[in-house]
């Protein structure tokens, strides 16, 4: 709590709190940084519930007031943690200074069915390596402690159940996910977004970038 200013950084699907490593440390040279694991992720597997985007939702406004306290806080998300950066934007707008997204959900042309009901079932390193291969421009810069890592985590008690769950209320409930971004942008809350023009699985999408980045008239 030494710092003013307050981050938030929230990972993707089927990830964990790590694929921020590379990312924590010069954000921690200018904020009060916290690194959660989503619920039915890493170390919170034990903190799943039902996997709807509400619910989780109301975990992430826990996790935010536990580690900002009364200050405002610049949330980093990825993909499913993007969107619900969104989504707590959406429902707490006095709240966020920014917001830095990464081909987030509720932006882009839809996520990936195939990619989501597949995760959950890897079982074996060049599975991992193959579904991995989708996520980064260089397949080359996969690693066998990436791919181990990812085993580590799905084989943990209900890791494979809870992200079934999750996969499946964010197909159901993606419409929820675009209106957040519309309902953010509207307000006029600072927003960044990066995304890589060949992501396959969230494509990226130029007219609802366009409507996002677009000034509340």
């Amino acid at each position: 709590m030494g710092s003013e200013r307050c981050a938030v950084l929230l990972h993707g699907f089927g990830a964990d709190r790590l694929g921020w490593a590379f990312n924590r440390k010069a954000l921690e040279a200018l904020a009060d940084v916290a690194v959660p694991d989503l619920p039915g992720h890493g170390e919170a597997v034990d903190d799943f519930r039902d996997g709807g985007r509400e619910t989780l939702l109301t975990q992430i406004e826990e996790m935010v007031t536990k580690h900002a306290g009364e200050r405002k806080v610049t949330l980093f998300g990825h993909s499913l943690g993007g969107g619900l950066a969104l989504g707590f934007a959406e429902r707490n707008p006095d709240r966020v200074d920014g917001l830095f997204l990464i081909a987030p959900v509720g932006l882009g042309r839809g996520i990936s069915r195939g990619f989501l009901r597949g995760f959950s079932v890897l079982t074996d390193s060049p599975a991992v390596r193959e579904a991995f291969a989708k996520l980064v421009a260089n397949p080359e810069r996969i690693t066998d402690m990436m791919v181990a890592r990812a085993l580590e985590q799905l084989d943990r008690p209900g890791a494979r159940a809870a992200l079934v769950a999750i996969s499946e209320r964010l197909l159901e409930e993606e419409d929820a996910y675009r209106s957040a971004a519309a309902t953010v942008a509207e307000a006029g809350i600072r927003r960044t977004v990066v995304w890589g023009e060949d992501d396959r699985i969230n494509r990226f999408d130029e007219d609802s970038a366009e409507r996002f980045a677009a000034r509340p008239t």
